[in-house]
């Protein structure tokens, strides 16, 4: 068994949060993701332009085009293909809500986790460093945190970066401790 999971009552993720959600994903869902990636691409705006251009051209240039200037027709069909664009469009900006409010909750719910791992660390450490380690210094202080955070760092990712930021103001603490005298920390 890991250092971690001796440490946290939490189990890791099997997937990524990401990848949990799109197996959750409608088909309805899925078609309005890839038409909007679509839509806001490079392509599809060069594409566009690219047949406003030759429609223009070919009724332009051609005796009694099949829609001369001003373009009633290609009015009409742009009109047509804004209407379910932006309904698209809409469909795809409310699941981008979703997403960001499922984010956030993730995110508070991985805080709330963390706190609880800062705890057990936090737990572990003064075990460590209990009162009843009479007679240390501030360097053997020192090197029992910067011990117990070597074995820590073993963890992963955020928690790795929560222990290393735990273990230095459980470090600048121990030093406040040692320099204004506490007798629980000072040599006696």
């Amino acid at each position: 068994m890991s250092v971690y999971g001796r440490l946290s009552a939490r189990t890791l993720p099997s997937q990524t949060w990401h990848a949990a959600q799109k197996a959750h994903l409608s088909t309805g869902e899925r078609a309005a993701d890839r038409m909007r990636n679509f839509m806001g691409s490079w392509r599809f705006a060069g594409g566009f332009i690219l047949i406003m251009i030759v429609w223009a051209l070919a009724n332009s240039l051609m005796r009694g085009g099949w829609d001369p200037y001003p373009y009633i027709l290609l009015n009409l069909f742009l009109s047509m293909l804004a209407g379910p664009q932006g309904a698209i469009l809409l469909i795809a900006a409310k699941r981008q809500d979703a997403i960001a409010a499922a984010l956030s909750q993730h995110d508070f719910d991985t805080n709330v986790a963390a706190r609880g791992d800062i705890e057990v660390v936090l737990a572990t450490i003064w075990k460590v460093l209990s009162p009843r380690k009479k007679g240390w210094t501030g360097g053997m202080i020192i090197g029992s945190v910067l011990s117990v955070l070597s074995v820590l760092s073993v963890l992963s990712g955020v928690a790795a970066i929560v222990v290393i930021i735990t273990g230095g103001i459980v470090l600048v603490q121990a030093l406040e401790a040692v320099t204004a005298g506490h007798p629980s920390w000072t040599a006696g």
